[in-house]
């Protein structure tokens, strides 16, 4: 995840949303509650002006409900600032985001990867399964139901497109 000049902050939100979880409140944390963990490594020093993600600490633990940021967005939210050789380790249920990049030049990157526990994984991969010279003479619902397609709101994708258009290569 990439950002430079003129990139505003992201809409804070959890990641788990793409697996529609449904949230309880709770007051203490509870081993199997996460179907989501997320690992953030900057590739370069994360701070406030370069757009460091941007978390609310506890979020873990409310329930669905709409949640008050304040009339600025910023009520509970601080700033995860990273030097390059850490590392931040979230649960997919925490609120975050990334932050506005205020500086004229440069650009802020930060490598992220999510893995969700194996009951939600899918058990067969079948696009991996037919070359794609032959998926692409297949109809479009097939190419669908074989993986060819994101499912919403964000699963599913290659370079953050449906992986549909890889078919039109």
């Amino acid at each position: 995840m990439s950002s430079q000049p003129g990139c505003k902050a992201q809409k804070l939100h959890r990641d788990d949303k793409n697996h529609h979880a449904k949230h309880v409140k709770a007051d203490e944390y509870s081993k199997g509650r996460d179907m989501l963990l997320g690992l953030f490594v900057p590739g370069c020093d994360t701070t406030e002006a370069n757009g460091a993600t941007r978390i609310v600490p506890g979020s873990h633990l409310w329930g669905d409900e709409k949640p008050d940021f304040g009339p600025d967005g910023t009520k509970g939210v601080e700033n995860a600032e990273l030097r390059v050789g850490e590392a931040f380790i979230m649960l997919g249920s925490l609120y975050h985001g990334a932050g506005e990049y205020s500086l004229s030049n440069g650009c802020r990157t930060v490598h992220i990867m999510f893995m969700c526990s194996g009951v939600h994984r899918q058990e067969e991969i079948p696009f991996l399964s037919y070359p794609i010279e032959e998926v692409k003479t297949y109809s479009k619902l097939v190419q669908d139901r074989l993986g060819w397609k994101q499912s919403e709101p964000n699963l599913g994708w290659v370079d953050l497109k449906s992986p549909e258009f890889l078919l039109e290569q």
